[in-house]
C-alpha cells in the first residue's frame, strides 16, 4: 500500500469484495475501489494479493469473544448466500 491510502482491487460480483467494502466502512477506513478485469489480471493485483497477509493487527475485524466471532461468521455467510441468490436472478 502506498502511504495511508487503501486500494481495494476487486470484481463487482464478488461477495468477498462486498464484505471487504463493508468491513472497511465499519472501521471508518476510506478506500479507492479498482475494478479488476479477471480475464486480464493486473500487476497491481498480483503485487497486493491477500496471499501476502497485508492486515491491520491493531484493528481486528472479528471480535475477541468466540461467541461474537461465530455470530459475525454466521452473518457473513448469510450475506454471501443472499448475494449468490441475487446473482442467479440477474
Amino acid at each position: 500500500m502506498e502511504g495511508d491510502s487503501v486500494k481495494l482491487i476487486g470484481f463487482w460480483g464478488s461477495p468477498a469484495v462486498l464484505r471487504v467494502k463493508w468491513a472497511l466502512a465499519v472501521k471508518g477506513i476510506e478506500c479507492q475501489y479498482v475494478e479488476e478485469d479477471l480475464s486480464n489480471k493486473s500487476d497491481m493485483l498480483f503485487k497486493y494479493n491477500p496471499v501476502y497477509k497485508k492486515t491491520w493487527k491493531q484493528n481486528p475485524l472479528l471480535p475477541h469473544s468466540p461467541y461474537e466471532r461465530a455470530q459475525a461468521r454466521f452473518w457473513s455467510k448469510f450475506v454471501d448466500d443472499k448475494v449468490r441468490e441475487l446473482q442467479h436472478h440477474i
